[in-house]
């Protein structure tokens, strides 16, 4: 990938480590347009390889998904979803079985929000923006909680200039995928405190048992 560029390609490698003889081999290739964000904006179901990526900087960025399937040697585009909120830079993702849930940030009409969207992956040739969820703030990290809750670890925000306040922990209901709902939340530290867990999940402990999220500050 190269960020520096507005024409951004990223490259994609699938291996067979099935083999007795050769243990690694090369099974395809393909790429589609667009950075990948990190490893959590890449999921393999059913077959499908889906990704989404990040083209382009300030007015001109957009967000795109990209479902792809092996064919041969090629790992080709079956479907898209692109141009999903423009101008916006792209914050978190989660896919969970054929759903998929993306979380931007950036200027629009009304000022600065996070929307975050839920995508059908049912169809992999035709992904279907379901439902958008617009609050302040935006998520960096999302942990799915069970099959209709997930948790958006990030920072709120000033929806007039878009300038990043303190950190915040939300609570998404998704049970009706076409419109997510904001179930509650809370804001802690201050707006200069800063925690590892918004880059790396690996700080972020989650004890289902007893419905404890933890993260440092």
């Amino acid at each position: 990938r190269n960020w520096a560029s507005q024409d951004t390609t990223t490259e994609i490698a699938k291996f067979d480590l099935g083999r007795q003889d050769d243990p690694v081999q090369l099974a395809a290739v393909g790429s589609v347009g667009g950075a990948v964000l990190n490893a959590f904006a890449m999921d393999e179901h059913a077959g499908t390889f889906r990704i989404v990526t990040q083209e382009g900087f300030g007015a001109l960025q957009n967000t795109d998904l990209y479902v792809l399937v092996q064919d041969g040697p090629r790992l080709e585009v079956v479907g898209t979803l692109e141009d999903l909120a423009p101008r916006e830079r792209l914050y978190s993702v989660r896919f969970e079985q054929e759903r998929a849930f993306v979380v931007t940030f950036g200027p629009t009409g009304n000022g600065w929000f996070d929307p975050l969207f839920t995508i059908d992956l049912t169809d992999p040739a035709a992904p279907r923006l379901a439902g958008e969820l617009e609050i302040p703030g935006f998520a960096n990290y999302l942990h799915m909680v069970d099959q209709n809750h997930l948790i958006g670890l990030g920072r709120d925000a000033d929806v007039v200039t878009g300038w990043a306040e303190e950190p915040q922990v939300l609570l998404y209901d998704v049970t009706d995928f076409e419109r997510p709902q904001l179930q509650g939340g809370m804001s802690f530290g201050g707006r200069f405190d800063w925690s590892p867990a918004f880059g790396d999940h690996h700080a972020i402990s989650y004890f289902a048992e007893d419905g404890i999220f933890a993260v440092p500050l």
